[in-house]
């Protein structure tokens, strides 16, 4: 079995890693646009405010300690386009001379960027999106962004036969959330959410959030896909048993608290309807 990885970081390289570590028979490459594998990307923003020595610090491993697991590595090759049909990928080396890899199974494991390699896998009617599973978490300067799922006029194109409506709440990080009270907690920030949800069955069907980086988004993100991964629906949430210790969490999650404003919205007035008729 050959496995073809394209991207060198975090993703890209833990694929390659497992994959020996289950099958040490595998056969594993891994495609890298730069010559710097497993090099921490995330961690640039550290080395640019200094909380970092040297740049060299970022890499997690050698190209050495790397090959000496297995992995073949194509440094400073440019993966250009994939041919399904032929399972071939083709990646323009250092030289410029393009060839094809042949492929039992493709991981695509560039990470999330702000903008995508110019491949056919990510653009163009047939791009993967957040219609397949693909989702983007950012840092930009103080600020995280992340989403999981789909937006609205996403959930409209995939023709599931969805009626999709969205809510934006700004619950706080680590408030506490008590009806007709003042909810307290020094330091708190604002997290912006988007919670789109089918109006029909009130499944949740995405979210996007920003906060500034210690509002714990990229958790909060995780709580979302847990919700989708399951199918559950948006009113659902207010079920899940969170952490709650104060200041580090609220009785009520910001994920519950902009749950709970979607419900209002959008469940709650079809019910109201329904006593009334009744």
């Amino acid at each position: 079995m050959h496995l073809v990885v394209i991207g060198g970081s975090d993703a890209g390289i833990s694929t390659a890693l497992r994959a020996r570590e289950l099958d040490p028979s595998a056969e594993v490459t891994v495609v890298v646009a730069d010559a710097y594998p497993n090099f921490s990307i995330c961690g640039i923003p550290m080395l640019i405010g200094q909380e970092v020595g040297h740049w060299t610090d970022l890499a997690h491993r050698t190209r050495a300690d790397l090959e000496a697991t297995g992995m073949r590595l194509e440094l400073d090759t440019l993966a250009t386009r994939v041919d399904a049909a032929a399972q071939e990928l083709w990646v323009r080396p250092a030289d410029g001379v393009e060839r094809a890899i042949g492929y039992d199974e493709l991981v695509v494991g560039t990470g999330a960027v702000p903008l995508r390699p110019p491949i056919e896998v990510f653009d163009g009617p047939g791009a993967l999106g957040p219609q397949d599973g693909v989702h983007l978490l950012l840092r930009v300067f103080d600020l995280v962004v992340g989403r999981t799922g789909l937006r609205q006029h996403e959930a409209i194109a995939a023709g599931r036969g969805w009626c999709p409506v969205t809510t934006q709440s700004s619950p706080d990080d680590h408030k506490v959330y008590y009806p007709g009270a003042t909810p307290i907690y020094p330091g708190a920030t604002p997290i912006e959410m988007r919670v789109t949800g089918d109006r029909d069955t009130g499944r949740l069907l995405g979210a996007q959030l920003v906060g500034r980086l210690g509002a714990e988004v990229a958790k909060r993100v995780d709580t979302f896909a847990l919700v989708l991964l399951h199918g559950m629906r948006v009113a659902e949430m207010d079920e899940l048993d969170l952490s709650y210790t104060p200041p580090l969490g609220s009785l009520w999650d910001a994920v519950q608290v902009a749950a709970q404003a979607w419900v209002r919205e959008h469940e709650l007035p079809a019910v109201r309807r329904g006593l009334v008729r009744a």
